[in-house]
């Protein structure tokens, strides 16, 4: 399986190849999702960023359902990242969407 490695965090990724990867965060995930996303384009991914844009206070269900809608609508053509402070809590409401586990 592929490994991606960003600041000290090993993530498994699989085989993207061709797909979208949908990504978002609530202000606590903001400095993280930068980080990533930096890194993710850097190995040449195709990245959305649905926000947010900066580490004020915001509520992360608005960019979790971004995230949901936004893959349901791709579907097997893209996957999804939540930041949140928990890392539970944004994956609760992209899960209502239809084809997102």
């Amino acid at each position: 399986m592929e490994t991606l490695e960003v600041s000290g965090l090993i993530i498994p990724i699989g085989n993207h190849e061709g797909k979208k990867i949908i990504i978002g965060a609530d202000h606590r995930g903001f400095e993280y999702k930068k980080r990533l996303i930096e890194t993710l384009s850097s190995q040449n991914y195709l990245v959305e960023d649905v926000g947010t844009d900066s580490t004020e206070r915001c509520d992360y269900p608005v960019y979790s359902e971004r995230i949901g809608q936004r893959v349901s609508e791709d579907g097997i053509y893209s996957v999804g990242i939540g930041i949140c402070g928990s890392g539970i809590g944004i994956s609760i409401p992209a899960s209502k969407f239809r084809g997102v586990y």
